[in-house]
């Protein structure tokens, strides 16, 4: 009996001691959201082409009337974009004054990151 009773108490000894598990963690495991995870096929605003730094068609509009030193100016035929870096989601708008074709706007969705996650917004430019 001495033997077994050995053997049980080295059975009982190798056993290895349970581990503690780790209490989860909440928040600091969740994953940031960015642009890229939440918006993969915008593009990020940072990325568009040079010279898309109005935040509308109206603030082109308005930058080209400062520029032209005409106030007539005013938009017209707007339709989605054919080409660009936004064919399909972005849109072109037309320039006129007085009838006669002066420029286009070219505008595009875009995303930004931010310290509390991605913004959408839109940037336009003078073509």
């Amino acid at each position: 009996m001495e033997v077994a009773d050995d053997a049980s108490k080295i059975l009982v000894t190798a056993r290895p001691a349970p581990q503690p598990v780790p209490a989860p963690q909440e928040k600091e495991q969740e994953k940031k959201k960015t642009c890229a995870t939440e918006y993969p096929d915008v593009p990020l605003c940072d990325s568009l082409p040079e010279g898309y730094t109005y935040r509308s068609p109206q603030a082109a509009l308005a930058a080209l009337k400062v520029q032209t030193g005409d106030p007539s100016l005013r938009l017209v035929s707007d339709a989605p974009s054919t080409r660009g870096p936004c064919p399909g989601t972005g849109r072109h708008i037309g320039v006129k004054s007085d009838g006669k074709y002066i420029a286009s706007i070219s505008c595009c969705p875009c995303c930004q990151d931010s310290p509390t996650g991605p913004v959408l917004l839109t940037r336009c430019r003078i073509i």
